[in-house]
């Protein structure tokens, strides 16, 4: 298991509830900008758990992520019977009126990076890596991307893009 966006919140959750199902022979990868945060989860996990859990600093607005990933899947056994890929990550950008958005272009590229581009480039290298017999890749997006939610436009836009890839 890969876990992108693993430190807090939902990503959190997952993480631990995910390693309460893995055999020991099982490998869980946590990926997250915060390295402290996502240290604490995987402390918290070994705790109650004798799976193998790395965690790497991975942040998904750098320009350098698919040399990071690949770097990071390339220390990783490749062949596992069932590999997963689960994209959690994401950001809100503002959270404002369409007529009171000043982002600047910068800003907005950073969420099309982080909430879109980023998983464009990463799965497939992680589908290229690995060998496995069975492969998920799983999308965690949001109600926003089907339902519109006051002030969050953008937002909505780029889960709703996630959604379709």
């Amino acid at each position: 298991f890969i876990v992108i966006g693993a430190s807090r919140g939902f990503g959190r959750e997952l993480s631990r509830q995910i390693s309460s199902k893995l055999g020991n022979d099982s490998l869980l990868i946590l990926l997250s900008s915060n390295i402290n945060s996502l240290n604490s989860v995987r402390d918290e996990i070994a705790q109650t758990s004798s799976i193998e859990i790395q965690s790497f600093e991975f942040d998904l607005a750098n320009d350098n992520i698919s040399d990071r990933f690949i770097t990071i899947v390339n220390n990783i056994d490749k062949n596992f019977n069932s590999v997963f890929l689960v994209h959690n990550s994401g950001t809100l950008g503002e959270v404002i009126p369409i007529r009171d958005n000043q982002s600047k272009a910068e800003d907005i590229n950073k969420c099309l990076k982080i909430n879109i581009q980023s998983v464009i480039e990463l799965t497939p290298i992680f589908i290229r890596y690995f060998n496995a017999s069975r492969m998920y890749i799983i999308q965690i997006t949001s109600i926003a991307a089907v339902q519109p939610l006051k002030n969050m436009s953008i937002y909505s836009m780029m889960k709703a893009a996630r959604d379709m890839y």
